[in-house]
């Protein structure tokens, strides 16, 4: 047995043999690659990202299934309706020496960097903000007065924040908010005004896809929306549904969507709104009752639900029994 001294020296003067293993074990786990977004195989590779971080880290800090589904049927609608494309290199994706997904960085707005990066791999965070920035600055050459690049991170997200402020970035305070609630606690009983009625939305009938054309756009008037995302829709990889609140016409009073990600018990409401005809009767908080009879029917043991911070339907959130789980800060670089 070596005793204290010839234990230290063992250690600080490696063998042959040690000094192979280092320089080994060093090739391979610095032997990390990063490429534009393809295909569907990535849709499906980047939800399953966002899944182990979740499992990680019982926590949000990243976007949920439901938006990243939405968020890329989104790129797909615009590239098929308004010709926008060059969207893919917008996109980056970091694999593992396995070829495991393990970080991304993509937008939603113009002008934004929303970084997922695997707990595991978080010292990869100074890399993917790089790429972000020099992304940004090449989209932007010869601008005057390029516009800021926008990043986020949760409020008690240390390490990020951290990197951020160490880049020059100004922190604008909250701008999102992911309200959650535990399944197990009944949701509350909400009646129906007299004549209304909640049922799954048809996507494969023609009356029921007008209906959520229309309400889609008067919910959010800036929400860009025609049949073409609807037959889209298909493409999702989140298993979800549509629930509407019928007025006694017959149209759609208020309407959610309900998402499922059952690898990790956690049910998403991704949209929430109401017909500007039918609100204040308590509608939208009836058919995300149903919803949460959805969720659970499927086993799961959570839902969530996000929003602007300032949004009104806060209220509505928090009269449901959802809290506060996530304040997602944005961050500003000028360059």
């Amino acid at each position: 047995m070596l005793d204290a001294s010839e234990h230290d020296a063992d250690r600080h003067w490696p063998t042959r043999e040690h000094a192979r293993q280092a320089v080994t074990v060093t090739t391979v786990m610095t032997a990390v690659s990063s490429r534009a977004y393809r295909d569907a195989a990535d849709a499906a590779a980047l939800r399953g990202l966002l899944l182990r971080i979740h499992r990680a880290t019982r926590r949000w800090r990243c976007w949920t299934p439901d938006r990243i589904d939405g968020y890329l049927r989104g790129c797909e609608y615009d590239e098929a309706t308004q010709g926008a494309d060059g969207w893919r290199e917008r996109i980056r994706l970091w694999h593992a020496p396995d070829g495991a997904l393990i970080g991304a960085v993509h937008p939603e707005g113009p002008d934004e960097a929303w970084l997922e990066l695997d707990p595991a791999w978080a010292h990869l965070a100074p890399e993917l903000l790089d790429w972000a920035q020099e992304a940004h600055g090449a989209r932007h050459a010869g601008a005057e007065v390029p516009p800021a690049l926008q990043a986020y991170a949760t409020a008690d997200e240390d390490e990020r924040q951290a990197l951020f402020s160490a880049r020059g970035y100004v922190d604008r305070g909250p701008m999102e908010v992911l309200h959650t609630r535990s399944l197990a606690v009944p949701a509350p009983s909400v009646p129906l005004p007299a004549g209304y009625r909640i049922r799954p939305v048809d996507l494969g009938d023609a009356f029921d896809r007008r209906c959520l054309v229309e309400i889609t756009r008067l919910a959010f008037p800036r929400a860009t929306f025609d049949e073409r995302a609807i037959e889209l829709d298909s493409r999702m990889l989140t298993e979800h549904e549509y629930l509407a609140a019928i007025a006694p016409d017959g149209g759609f009073a208020s309407w959610c969507g309900v998402w499922s990600s059952p690898e990790i018990g956690v049910g998403q409401f991704e949209p929430v709104g109401t017909h500007p005809d039918h609100r204040r009767r308590g509608l939208a908080s009836a058919v995300m009752a149903r919803g949460m009879s959805w969720m659970l029917d499927r086993g799961l043991e959570s839902a969530c639900v996000g929003t602007g911070v300032r949004n009104a339907s806060n209220y509505l959130y928090a009269s449901l029994g959802f809290r506060v789980a996530e304040l997602f800060h944005q961050w500003e670089w000028e360059g």
